[in-house]
């Protein structure tokens, strides 16, 4: 067979099967056009959706060169290692004391300070809101009610 031909009758099988699947699902939609549970599931078919039975946990595990299979003793594994982990990388860590404001080279010639900010503050802020004017689609009315 040439490839011509090939290519061909290829194309020809693609069309028939791309036919053949929207016949099958026209056909199930069809069927279940009265059951909403059954048609979701159609369309998680149609879009390839995992299900959720599936499970993703490992059947056997290896730890120090041994290897694992019992369901608890893989637990046991995971939890050993999960709850040793935090304190494993914190001894890794170099601990450097050294002073932070020894990196600072000049002292800054600018500089700025917030005050606290108070309840009062806030509240006499929304008291002289203007009622007939809207700020992020929030009328300043409604902000007034809420901050008595």
């Amino acid at each position: 067979m040439k490839i011509k031909e090939y290519k061909q009758y290829s194309n020809l099988l693609n069309k028939m099967k791309a036919k053949a699947k929207d016949k099958y699902y026209n056909q199930c939609f069809q069927l279940h056009k009265e059951n909403l549970k059954e048609t979701r599931k159609l369309i998680g078919t149609i879009i390839k959706r995992k299900s959720k039975v599936q499970s993703n946990y490992s059947s056997r595990i290896i730890s120090n060169s041994k290897v694992y299979t019992n369901e608890l003793d893989i637990a046991n594994k995971f939890n050993q290692h999960f709850t040793t982990i935090g304190s494993t990388l914190a001894s890794a860590i170099n601990h450097n004391y050294d002073d932070p404001t020894k990196y600072i080279r000049n002292s800054p010639t600018n500089s700025f300070y917030l005050s606290a900010i108070t309840e009062e503050y806030v509240a006499q802020l929304f008291s002289n809101l203007n009622e007939r004017k809207a700020s992020l689609d929030i009328p300043k009315k409604l902000i007034k009610l809420a901050s008595h």
